[in-house]
């Protein structure tokens, strides 16, 4: 016998036998499902039970809402990812703005501070009665260092 022929001989048996296996598959993957009352309660079973079991009968549901294609679903997924994206900037800018406003506020507020402090005159305050309380060298001194140290880490230049 020729190695050719016998291995096509051998194709067509193998071709036989697999046809022969999906026949007989399919009366099982068709099988129904079967509802039994016990006295436990009902029962489902792939096998008919006593004289009381009736098969069921499936029906496919259709969906109320149309199927979105997963085209559009993935277009929603990126409009919806862009949406959060450009949010999230939108708020990172305004926290920077904020940020820069209130910087700018304490640098003003300490360049103020040290032109009251470092001119030669007297500097007071009023107290709640209306008395001026004046500011002595040490005080002042501590006053304009801890001024500059502000204008130095809140001011650009």
């Amino acid at each position: 016998m020729d190695p050719v022929q016998w291995h096509s001989e051998g194709a067509g048996m193998k071709q036989t036998l697999l046809l022969a296996a999906l026949l007989s598959i399919s009366p099982l993957a068709s099988a129904g499902v079967f509802k039994c009352e016990t006295p436990a309660g009902f029962v489902y079973s792939e096998q008919p039970c006593a004289g009381n079991s009736r098969q069921l009968d499936f029906h496919p549901v259709k969906p109320s809402e149309p199927v979105v294609a997963p085209d559009k679903t993935m277009q929603q997924l990126e409009q919806q990812s862009a949406a959060q994206k450009k949010s999230r900037e939108a708020m990172e800018k305004s926290a920077a703005d904020n940020a820069a406003a209130a910087r700018k506020s304490r640098c003003a507020a300490a360049r103020q501070r040290l032109d009251i402090y470092q001119r030669q005159v007297r500097v007071y305050s009023q107290n709640e009665n209306g008395e001026r309380t004046y500011v002595d060298d040490n005080a002042r001194a501590a006053i304009i260092e801890n001024a500059r140290k502000e204008a130095e880490s809140n001011c650009d230049s």
